[in-house]
Parts: C-alpha cells; structure tokens; sequence
C-alpha cells in the first residue's frame, strides 16, 4: 500500500529506487514491519532527513517498545522522526522517553556566535560593566574626585 507512496516520494526527491529499496531492507533488518518501514521512510522524506540514519532511529523505536508494549516500532521511529523534524518532543514523551533537548545546539550555536549574543554580554561570556571594570574604565582617582 505504502510501496507506490515511497517509490513516487523517492523519485520526487531524486533517490534512486534501488537506494530506497535498500533503506526499505536495513529498516527491516532493525526490527520493522514493511508496511512500518516504507511508512517511516515517507516520514523521514516528509521531514528532509538524512536518510542512511534511519537504521539506528529503528533500532532506538524497537528499544522503545520494551518501554511501552501498546506501540509498534514503526510507530515509535515515525514519534522519534516527527520530534526530531519538530524540534518538540511531545510525541516521545508519551513514549516514556524525557530528557531530550533538539534545540540546545541550535541555541549554544547562536549564543556562542558574536552576532547573536544578547547585548548585556561581552567578551568572555561576562557582562560589560563586568569588562569595563576589570579595563580600569569605573575606577576612581583621586584626580577625578577632585
């Protein structure tokens, strides 16, 4: 059912059918049904990710089906793909899975960069009066008291 859906996906996203075909087989290989394989292959095309890491998400999903038996492992690599693809991890939480943080690279990045730090940070990670102090520039004299 989900075979047609993938190949079409898969040429509109310019893979080749044999690749996908392969990507389909290392999903299986990991413990997914096919139906569950083509399906997550969809949802990770859906969501523009690199798809060679598909193998070891699947084998993360079939570990989260000994947390919660109720769900297959299809559906938990599509939960784990739509977390990764959101940036929220509401779907994994569910799943009993906490402590996951997507966007915290994204936000050391930006606040690492000199351009997207807040104002009231300066060199070093340290406030500006901070800097200013510590170059003499709040420093009293007796020549400027006077």
């Amino acid at each position: 059912m989900y075979g047609t859906a993938m190949h079409a996906m898969a040429s509109s996203n310019g893979i080749q059918s044999s690749k996908i075909d392969e990507y389909e087989a290392d999903l299986k290989a990991a413990g997914d049904s096919t139906s569950g394989a083509r399906k997550s292959l969809i949802y990770a095309m859906t969501a523009d990710l690199d798809l060679k890491g598909l193998p070891q998400l699947a084998r993360m999903g079939k570990g989260l089906t000994a947390m919660n038996p109720d769900s297959t492992p299809g559906e938990n690599l599509q939960a784990i793909i739509e977390a990764i693809s959101t940036g929220q991890q509401r779907g994994l939480r569910r799943r009993g899975v906490y402590g996951l943080d997507f966007n915290y690279a994204e936000r050391d990045k930006a606040y690492r960069d000199s351009s997207q730090r807040p104002p009231w940070v300066h060199q070093g990670h340290r406030p500006a009066w901070c800097c200013r102090r510590a170059m003499g520039a709040n420093k009293q004299t007796r020549e400027n008291r006077a």
